[in-house]
């Protein structure tokens, strides 16, 4: 169900996401808004379950638009040492996972429009911009590279896991 593996990559995201944002929110005023709106943000991904009533397409697109938008302002202010661009290597790896099958199409656009920003990022956005220590740009560099490891690691082993179970069920 891919409504249940959205809702564990948009758990995962509120919560890497509200630990950036208190970071940055401590870390200086050339930060605070950064900080500020990545907990903005995670509250909306805490919500993306709620939004599943308007149809599964409608909460997977809404993630994804906020999560790219997100990952491309905040990594545009801060650089790309931060590796923030990882999490749209991760968007390929899930967008399958949370789109279904039968939305191979719209799978495939997450993933080319994924691939153009991180390639983008890489050649546009400088890799500090100085705007927060060069510790916290370290940090967040170990949080953005874990957590987008984990986030592929829990997501994908969260679906193998249903599949598991409803071929048992079977």
């Amino acid at each position: 169900r891919p409504q249940r593996v959205l809702n564990v990559a948009a758990w995962i995201a509120a919560f890497v996401t509200a630990a950036l944002g208190t970071l940055q929110t401590f870390t200086g005023q050339g930060v605070l808004h950064i900080g500020l709106i990545n907990l903005g943000v995670a509250v909306i991904f805490l919500a993306i379950p709620l939004l599943h009533r308007f149809g599964h397409i409608i909460a997977a697109v809404v993630f994804v638009t906020v999560a790219y938008a997100s990952l491309t302002f905040v990594g545009s202010q801060i650089g790309t040492d931060s590796g923030v661009q990882f999490y749209y290597l991760v968007s390929a790896s899930l967008a399958v996972l949370v789109l279904g099958t039968e939305h191979l199409a719209l799978a495939g656009t997450v993933v080319a429009i994924g691939a153009g920003l991180c390639v983008g990022m890489q050649f546009l956005v400088p890799p500090d911009t100085g705007i927060q220590p060069r510790w916290a740009l370290n940090a967040g560099f170990v949080l953005a590279t874990g957590a987008a490891v984990f986030m592929m690691f829990a997501t994908v082993w969260y679906a193998m896991r249903e599949v598991s179970r409803a071929e048992a069920a079977m």
